[in-house]
C-alpha cells in the first residue's frame, strides 16, 4: 500500500474533533444514542476515536486489527456490548467512516479523492467483515449458553425441583419481568430434538412471542408468553409438534407461578388418552377427571374443592345430583325415587349450574362432577 504521510498526520491531527463531531451526530440522528447513558456515550466516543486512528494506522501499513465488535469483546464494560446491538454497531460505524470521507474530500485535491475513496472502501469492508465475525461468534456464545439454561429450566420445571434455581436461569434468559405465561406440551416430532426445539424458537419470533423450549423423552415442552389467547397460540404452534393431542396449561401471572401451569399440561398430556374424544389442541382443565384418576394431585384438589363448594350449596341440590348419577342420568327416575316433580329437578341443577359453572345433564360437565363427588366423599373419611 502506497503510504501517504501527510493524509495520515491530517486524519491522526483531526481525530479527536472529528470523534466529537461524529458522536454528535449520533446523537441527533439515532433515537437509541439519546437514550444511551452517559458512560456509554464516553465508551463510545473512544470506538470512533480508535476507529479513525486505525484507518490512518492502516494507511501507514501498520498491522491493526481493530474491529468495532472485537473492541467490545476485549475492551469495553460487558454492559456497553449487551446494551449495543448488531445492528446499532454498524450504524455507529457507517457513520463514522461517511463523515471521515466526507472531510477528506474537502480537504484534499481532486487527483488524490479518488484513491482515498477506494482505500476508505477497503478499509470499512474489513471493519464490517471483523464486526460481524466477532458478532457471529457472540451469538453463537450466547445460543449455547441459552440452549442449556432452556434445557436446565424444562429438567427443573418437570421434576420440580430447585425453582429458586429455575427463576435464577430464566433471569438469565430475561425472564425475570415476563407476564401471561403458559406451557405447552406434545409429542416431540420424528427429528432431531435441537431443530425441534429451534422451530418453536422460529415460530414464536415470527408472532413476536417470548419462548422457552426443550425436549424429556417424547415430550416437546414450550414455555410461551406474550400471548393474548392460549388456545389461539397452542394451535397455532401445534404444526411443530408431533402427531396426537398437545395439552396447554393455565396462563399464569409470572415465572415464578409457571411451574403450575407446566405440571398441569404434563398431566394432562400423560393423562389425554384416557379422554373420550382426541382433539389436536387441549385445555388441561378440560381433562380434570382424567388427570385426577392418572393421579395427578393438581387435579384432585381442584375436583375436591368443587364438591367442597357443592356441600356449601342447598343439601338437596347435592343429594338431587347424587341420586341422579344413580339413576344413570335421568331426570324422570331422579324424580321418582326422590318423590319430586321433574321440573323440581331441572331447578336444583339449574341452582347448580349458577353456582359452580358446571351443567350436571351435560355429558362432559356431568363426569366430571361424578368424578369430583367421589374425590370428596374419599376425601371425608
Amino acid at each position: 500500500m502506497t503510504k501517504n504521510a501527510n493524509l495520515v498526520s491530517i486524519i491522526k491531527n483531526n481525530q479527536a474533533t472529528w470523534a466529537t463531531a461524529i458522536v454528535k451526530k449520533l446523537e441527533e440522528s439515532e433515537p437509541w444514542f439519546k437514550s444511551t447513558n452517559p458512560n456509554h456515550r464516553a465508551w463510545l466516543t473512544l470506538i470512533t476515536q480508535r476507529g479513525i486512528n486505525a484507518f490512518a494506522d492502516w494507511l501507514e501499513g501498520t498491522p491493526n486489527q481493530f474491529s468495532t465488535a472485537s473492541f467490545f469483546e476485549n475492551e469495553a464494560p460487558r454492559d456497553l456490548a449487551l446494551a449495543i446491538n448488531f445492528e446499532q454497531i454498524v450504524s455507529v460505524t457507517q457513520k463514522i467512516f461517511t463523515y471521515v470521507e466526507n472531510e477528506l474530500l474537502e480537504i484534499l485535491d481532486d487527483d488524490e479523492k479518488s484513491a482515498v475513496q477506494v482505500q476508505l472502501l477497503r478499509f470499512s469492508r474489513d471493519i464490517a467483515f471483523a464486526t460481524a465475525l466477532a458478532y457471529a461468534r457472540a451469538a453463537e456464545v450466547r445460543s449455547a449458553w441459552d440452549a442449556r439454561l432452556e434445557a436446565k429450566i424444562i429438567d427443573a420445571l418437570i421434576d420440580g425441583e430447585n425453582f429458586n434455581e429455575i427463576e435464577v436461569n430464566a433471569a438469565g434468559l430475561g425472564w425475570s419481568e415476563v407476564k401471561n405465561i403458559f406451557t405447552i406440551v406434545g409429542k416431540k416430532p420424528q427429528k432431531d430434538s435441537a431443530l425441534a426445539v429451534a422451530e418453536i424458537h422460529r415460530a414464536a419470533r415470527n408472532q413476536d412471542l417470548l419462548t422457552i423450549a426443550g425436549v424429556r423423552g417424547e415430550m416437546l415442552i414450550a414455555l410461551i408468553s406474550n400471548s393474548i389467547n392460549p388456545e389461539s397460540a397452542a394451535r397455532y404452534f401445534s404444526p411443530r409438534f408431533g402427531e396426537g393431542s398437545i395439552v396447554y396449561g393455565r396462563v399464569v401471572d409470572n415465572f415464578g407461578q409457571v411451574l403450575v401451569s407446566t405440571k398441569e399440561a404434563i398431566a394432562g398430556y400423560l393423562a389425554k388418552e384416557a379422554a373420550p374424544q382426541s382433539q389436536r389442541v387441549i385445555s388441561a382443565s378440560q381433562l380434570l377427571p382424567e388427570r385426577a384418576i392418572n393421579a395427578d394431585p393438581l387435579a384432585q384438589s381442584e375436583l375436591i374443592e368443587i364438591y367442597s363448594k357443592m356441600k356449601t350449596l342447598d343439601p338437596d341440590w347435592l343429594n338431587t345430583l347424587e341420586a341422579f348419577f344413580e339413576c344413570g342420568g335421568s331426570l324422570e327416575a331422579t324424580a321418582r325415587s326422590l318423590h319430586i316433580h321433574v321440573n323440581t329437578v331441572r331447578y336444583r341443577f339449574k341452582g347448580i349450574e349458577q353456582a359452580i359453572g358446571l351443567s350436571p345433564t351435560k355429558a362432559r360437565d356431568g363426569y366430571l362432577l361424578q368424578v369430583a363427588i367421589s374425590l370428596g366423599r374419599l376425601k371425608q373419611r
